[in-house]
């Protein structure tokens, strides 16, 4: 059963997120405000992200253990 403490440290976790999420939308509003332009190196980070994720994929494929089947099959026809 929660405690004081409990409650007193969920109160204040939550007052931290309402904080985070204050400055979050206030950054937000501030970078609409100037009217941003879109940094020359977001595509090429994207791209290479992709590129990363791509080849990351074909490793695991290439040197992953192959799956074991989920029930093991006797020889003979039969589940064992």
């Amino acid at each position: 059963m929660p405690d004081w403490i409990d409650e007193q440290i969920a109160y204040a976790r939550r007052d931290d997120l309402q904080r985070y999420e204050r400055q979050l939308a206030l950054g937000r509003s501030v970078a609409t405000a100037r009217g941003r332009r879109p940094r020359f190196y977001g595509p090429l980070l994207a791209r290479l992200g992709r590129h990363l994720a791509a080849w990351g994929a074909g490793l695991e494929a290439r040197y992953s253990p192959p799956a074991e089947p989920p029930i093991a099959i006797d020889p003979c026809g039969g589940a064992a």
